[in-house]
């Protein structure tokens, strides 16, 4: 992270409400946002660097069955393979700076009766996770960033949308399956069922636990463990449990005002209703710069939710910021596969 050196009172210095609270109390608490759940932070100390793309086939490339290209008979040369060295490459990232601020008057300070300006802090800290939450949607739900195999038209494969599905057509099971069947194939078993989270909006959520499919299953206790693919029965979002058929499930619920201050109130579900991902997730919220990641989306992240408050007396007024600092990539994009038509 930057260092930064505190200097006369009408410059931004860091206030008490500051990174590591917003940390844990927005950019990683995956209770009040859904994105640490299905992304992970990868903290960086320049603004531009590269991460390390690898191809995997060389991994498991076995010509033929009995192995007849590695034996290695006594008293002979060991076999040499020439063309069998790993394909990589190093991908650029580079940070964007963005900056979330609020202004409140000496005033409307000194006469609240409550935290005004940690408030206002807070306020600030879920516009910036917001924020993020649209970056990372617009890379995941852009299928040109996707082989053409990865994206899946559910409605136009299977015959129509998850909404219309019955124990007849199962279009979830399959849907789902054969979407991780593509991720084990790419990936060659590197990353494996339970590394995968389904990631979908509240509409589609609700379209999904309406279905035919989803509503027979639940008519019987057997039914329910099966779609959960465990034996827990709670924990519930929008009619969908935890796990549907052995596949985590995060329904992401965060919204956004499209309208300006003052104009009539416009708000919009960032994630959209006819689109799902599903994508790896290995690992905890935090990953390591310089490894190898299989986690599909990647914030590669200078600067994290950095709180800094700048006194101006001249002006009587104080004014608050937050600010990230942070780059969005699909470090792994064959550990993912978009769903269109979904709904």
């Amino acid at each position: 992270m930057p260092q930064v050196l505190p200097a006369q009172s009408n410059t931004y210095v860091p206030v008490a409400l500051a990174g590591d609270q917003l940390m844990v109390d927005f950019s990683r608490n995956p209770k009040r946002f859904k994105l640490p759940n299905y992304t992970q932070i990868i903290p960086v100390t320049k603004d531009t660097g590269y991460y390390l793309y690898l191809a995997p086939d060389e991994a498991g490339r076995i010509l033929n069955s009995d192995l007849r290209d590695f034996v290695w008979y006594d008293g002979s040369d060991p076999p040499r393979k020439h063309d069998s060295t790993q394909e990589f490459e190093f991908r650029p990232f580079h940070t964007t700076r963005y900056a979330y601020e609020a202004t409140l008057g000496y005033k409307a300070v000194e006469q609240a009766t409550w935290q005004i300006v940690a408030k206002h802090g807070a306020v600030l800290a879920q516009k910036a996770m917001t924020a993020r939450t649209q970056k990372v949607a617009n890379l995941l739900l852009d299928s040109t960033n996707y082989d053409p195999d990865h994206v899946i038209d559910v409605a136009s494969e299977y015959g129509g949308a998850w909404a219309t599905s019955d124990l007849s057509s199962k279009r979830i099971l399959k849907s789902l399956n054969d979407a991780a069947e593509k991720i084990l194939d790419a990936t060659l078993g590197a990353v494996t069922k339970d590394d995968l989270v389904l990631v979908l909006g509240t509409g589609a959520a609700k379209a999904v636990a309406q279905s035919t499919e989803i509503l027979e299953m639940l008519k019987f206790q057997a039914g329910w463990d099966w779609v959960q693919g465990a034996t827990q029965r709670t924990n519930v979002s929008y009619g969908v449990p935890e796990t549907l058929y052995g596949y985590k499930v995060v329904v992401e619920e965060t919204r956004k005002v499209t309208s300006k201050k003052g104009a009539a109130r416009t708000i919009q579900s960032i994630w959209p209703q006819d689109k799902a991902v599903l994508a790896a997730r290995p690992g905890g919220v935090e990953g390591t710069y310089g490894t190898i990641n299989f986690s599909a989306v990647n914030l590669f992240m200078y600067e994290e939710m950095s709180t800094w408050q700048k006194d101006d007396p001249d002006n009587r007024r104080h004014m608050i910021r937050v600010v990230d600092d942070y780059d969005v990539r699909m470090v792994a994009p064959a550990c993912a596969v978009l769903f269109t038509n979904i709904a």
